[in-house]
């Protein structure tokens, strides 16, 4: 499973990241407005914490 707390990151670096399929109904987003991403340093929505769906998709990735 995935641990994506205390990294801003995009749903786009953690899918490139850990190789997984997150779409934006499986995440939970960190603030009402886009901040600079820690991985790719784009301005964007950061993921704080991931749906049911979402953690579902990730149990099984190995990083």
């Amino acid at each position: 499973m995935i641990i994506i707390y205390n990294k801003n990151f995009c749903r786009n670096c953690i899918n490139e990241e850990y190789n997984v399929h997150l779409k934006r109904k499986d995440c939970i987003y960190n603030a009402p407005f886009p901040m600079q991403c820690s991985r790719c340093g784009e301005v964007k929505n950061i993921v704080s914490d991931l749906t049911l769906s979402g953690k579902l998709k990730t149990l099984f990735v190995n990083k």
